[in-house]
């Protein structure tokens, strides 16, 4: 894939393009605890792309970026010691390990730094809805083939808005892929592209497929407490026949029947969802409020349905 992308990288409408937002952790983790930096938006993108949203790179960065040369363009805005902070920085998070693909930049590691106007909104390309669909103050590295490490060139099989880095517009699919949307990239093996379109509908689709799933077994649970439920009311009926016959006869409704079976189902219930409570399981707290609604109803529904009998069945033996 990376000799795919290094031949077509100059191709109208090939882009490399991936944001990720450095947070504090992240920060911390590459940089060590006495970074002062805050969490900011970084861009790699390929020099085409960064035309193409209007942000003006000099030809002489795009000619070094082009050579193997790391260029980074940094917010104008940062402070001295908050650029030399993220100097130290993005070189400790992508530095030129070992990999199977070798590019200028790894065979003699040269870094370029400058600085821009990052006051303009760009867009982050979202996969949480949480997430800000644009951002200013952008720290971008300018991507080439030549200068990619392995954090980049082995990746570029990824999949998904977030994870993938090659980006096609409608000029350079057409040209490219075949009806399929695939590209050959050695003998027998090809590529994908999906449009947004195609892998929002596929999002959707899933979502859809794990709503059904939990349906299905939601059902599948609620039928079994309700049998279980209308087991226990049965037991408790045969077992305290004249206790039941004797307070139905006085009024008695059915918290004042099955008192001790509600407690039982009520706390053994509660318990799972303070379980899933403290394992942070939302789907586990959803499922378990309704079942404590369905099996509390059940056992209202039952001692309904069988006190009346149990009471004929008392008087006829007695």
């Amino acid at each position: 894939m990376y000799a795919w992308y290094a031949e077509h990288e100059h191709d109208e409408g090939v882009y490399f393009i991936n944001t990720k937002l450095f947070k504090e952790t992240t920060i911390k983790a590459y940089g060590g605890p006495d970074m002062t930096i805050k969490p900011f938006w970084y861009l790699a993108a390929s020099p085409s792309y960064l035309e193409q949203i209007g942000v003006d790179i000099p030809d002489e960065l795009v000619q070094e970026a082009e050579q193997g040369t790391r260029v980074y363009l940094l917010p104008e805005s940062l402070s001295a010691s908050e650029t030399e902070q993220m100097k130290d920085l993005l070189v400790a998070a992508r530095k030129p390990l070992d990999s199977n693909i070798v590019t200028r930049f790894m065979e003699n590691p040269t870094y370029e730094f400058a600085s821009y106007d990052a006051g303009k909104e760009l867009f982050t390309w979202p996969t949480d809805a949480e997430a800000p669909v644009t951002s200013d103050g952008f720290v971008i590295a300018l991507i080439t083939a030549n200068n990619m490490v392995y954090f980049e060139s082995e990746s570029l099989t990824a999949t998904g808005l977030e994870s993938s880095q090659i980006k096609l517009d409608e000029r350079a699919a057409s040209s490219l892929l075949d009806e399929e949307g695939k590209v050959g990239i050695c003998g027998s093996v090809s590529v994908r592209f999906a449009t947004v379109g195609n892998y929002i509908d596929g999002l959707q689709k899933s979502l859809k497929e794990l709503f059904a799933l939990f349906g299905i077994v939601l059902a599948v649970l609620a039928a079994t407490i309700v049998v279980m439920v209308m087991c226990l009311v049965e037991v408790v009926n045969r077992v305290s026949a004249r206790e039941i016959s004797v307070k139905y006869v006085l009024g008695f409704g059915t918290w004042g029947l099955y008192r001790r079976e509600i407690l039982f189902v009520t706390i053994v219930s509660l318990a799972g969802i303070v379980v899933c409570a403290i394992a942070k399981c939302n789907a586990g707290m959803i499922v378990g409020v309704a079942l404590l609604v369905i099996s509390n109803l059940a056992i209202t529904i039952a001692s309904r349905r069988r006190s009346a009998a149990v009471v004929l069945e008392t008087v006829s033996k007695e």
